[in-house]
């Protein structure tokens, strides 16, 4: 099997414009009206929702498509200077094999996990590998062998069901079916089968949620009043301020202007409302950043009166002067924990709150950085990772080819919901693993096997 070069830079530029889509212009729909909630320093716990101010919003809209504009350019250069197709040759056994090395690893690091003792990282990297290998082997080899689709198959909707209602990870499998569409497109499946598959995937997933919802969310009666933990203090601008009666605050039956932009705002009425609009409204709550960076922007430009915010002039790029330096030699290296100091920094947190913490997602981090100036930033990260896969891709087997360039949905996904040394230092973790677990199967593992 060929894989043409320019159905990787094609799928890969659709990928970026659905994601600022997704992150940043889906507010367009609700007519600028963004809203956010912070708290004020203080014993108390208090805090303002406030609607952000339309110009702010557009300075927002245009910061995400000054990044989007230079990350497309920047694409095309990188496309430019590759120029090979990736050829792929699969040997239905040896990948077989494979597989099941990956479950082996996979499995001792899942019980690991669950008495931390384990690497994080290590366990969501073999935990994609296995994901993605088994989805590809599906569609590669499925009119091959039936008892291998099978196989196949159950294993990826394993995964699936694990991540969403035993580690309620709903973002991860976002990211596994956006990176599915990504590989057929790019292996050229047919396109009715892409529509079945993404039509099932949406209902599966939906379901999923839902139950995963209703598992978590209890809720005995209907006063969902009593669910929203907060009182209304008094009248600020037209939001109000408002005084918590506990540390939970439950934004998706705010009966108020909501923090993030939602798809429905009705409030509901019955449990079974509840449940659906809280299935909804949380998966898009999770996507959305522009309310963050509109937000930020807001603060940042003091036009805000209750709460400012200033630049931090690089700090959380530090991180990556000690991120590749092992812990063993650096026993006292920094750790990564920007949620909890962004979140601080900039009210979207209590004071009291020291175990919450909101994703800094690497486009408002270069924002809230330098400003304007930072908007170089993200897309230089996005393509140098673009160089380095496409180097890889000649370090490794057939087999594990198609493993390399499944960092490429999961990195750029990740580089819309995280800071930049967090991302980048798993998309590294990921390539690094991936070229050692070739050349230990390839030199140790098939010569137990196949010798």
């Amino acid at each position: 099997m060929t894989i043409n070069l320019n159905n990787i830079y094609r799928a890969t530029l659709a990928l970026a414009i659905y994601l600022f889509i997704i992150s940043f212009y889906l507010p367009i729909l609700n007519f600028n009206d963004l809203y956010i909630l912070k708290f004020l320093p203080g014993s108390e716990v208090n805090a303002f929702i406030y609607k952000i101010k339309n110009q702010s919003i557009i300075l927002g809209y245009i910061y995400a498509s000054i990044n989007l504009l230079i990350l497309i350019f920047f694409l095309y250069l990188v496309f430019k200077i590759f120029k090979t197709n990736i050829e792929i040759k699969i040997n239905i056994k040896k990948n077989f094999l494979i597989n099941i090395f990956l479950v082996f690893i996979t499995s001792i690091l899942t019980i690991l996990k669950f008495t931390n003792n384990v690497n994080e990282n290590l366990y969501h990297v073999f935990i994609q590998l296995l994901f993605f290998h088994s989805l590809v082997s599906l569609f590669i080899l499925s009119n091959k062998n039936y008892k291998f689709s099978i196989y196949y198959s159950s294993l990826c909707l394993s995964i699936i069901v694990y991540k969403i209602l035993v580690t309620h990870q709903i973002f991860i499998v976002y990211s596994f079916f956006i990176s599915s569409l990504y590989f057929f497109y790019i292996i050229k499946k047919d396109y009715k089968k892409l529509l079945i598959y993404s039509f099932i995937s949406i209902l599966l997933l939906f379901f999923l949620n839902y139950v995963k919802v209703f598992l978590r969310d209890e809720i005995k009666d209907i006063k969902f009043e009593s669910q929203c933990n907060f009182v209304k203090v008094e009248n600020i601008d037209s939001c109000g301020k408002y005084s918590f009666s506990s540390y939970e605050f439950r934004n998706q039956i705010v009966p108020v202007p909501p923090s993030t932009f939602k798809l429905i705002y009705s409030y509901p009425e019955t449990n079974y409302e509840y449940k659906l609009y809280s299935t909804i409204n949380k998966g898009f709550e999770r996507l959305l950043k522009m309310n963050y960076l509109a937000s930020n922007i807001d603060t940042m430009n003091n036009e805000t009166d209750n709460i400012k915010s200033e630049f931090i002039k690089g700090e959380s790029y530090k991180l990556l002067v000690t991120k590749f330096i092992p812990r063993l030699i650096y026993p006292t290296k920094p750790v990564e924990n920007w949620g909890q100091i962004y979140a601080k920094k900039f009210s979207y947190l209590p004071n009291y709150d020291n175990t919450t913490s909101i994703n800094l997602d690497s486009i408002n981090e270069s924002y809230i950085n330098f400003g304007f100036y930072g908007a170089l930033i993200y897309p230089l990260t996005i393509s140098l990772c673009m160089i380095i896969i496409l180097l890889s891709v000649n370090l490794v087997d057939s087999e594990f080819k198609v493993l390399v360039i499944s960092s490429v949905p999961i990195f750029m996904i990740s580089s819309i919901e995280g800071n930049t040394s967090g991302w980048i230092g798993g998309f590294l973790s990921l390539i690094i693993i991936i070229i050692i677990i070739n050349y230990f199967i390839k030199y140790i593992y098939f010569k137990i096997f196949l010798d």
